[in-house]
């Protein structure tokens, strides 16, 4: 009778866990979720949606890789190719920085400026 069942799981175990060592893999190659969700289906036979491997790596933190190279330099003047990833760098983000408020009371406020 206890066949028809699945196994049970500890309240803080997923069914994705024992492939956790893929997912790490996928999502740090840039993976979206929802093609990790797909490779599950068709790999493992595993049907979970694309929330549940999202939430999976939330909890577990799992990130995924924002990193892509702009381009690739090959340097072949020695006796191997060597190729160095150029990253892109992100500007300043200046509109993080707030302007302290001054007040001047010689002047009057300006209400068309705030």
């Amino acid at each position: 009778m206890t066949s028809n069942f699945e196994p049970y799981l500890p309240l803080n175990q997923s069914r994705l866990e024992p492939w956790r060592s893929e997912i790490i893999a996928m999502r740090s190659a840039g993976w979206p979720c929802r093609n990790i969700a797909n490779w599950l289906a068709s790999h493992k036979k595993l049907e979970v949606s694309r929330e549940a491997v999202r939430q999976y790596c939330v909890r577990r933190r799992i990130a995924k890789c924002t990193k892509r190279p702009l381009f690739e330099k090959v340097d072949d003047s020695g006796d191997g190719a060597v190729v160095t990833q150029i990253h892109r760098t992100s500007p300043a983000k200046s509109h993080r920085i707030q302007k302290r408020f001054h007040y001047d009371d010689q002047n009057p406020i300006d209400l068309k400026k705030i």
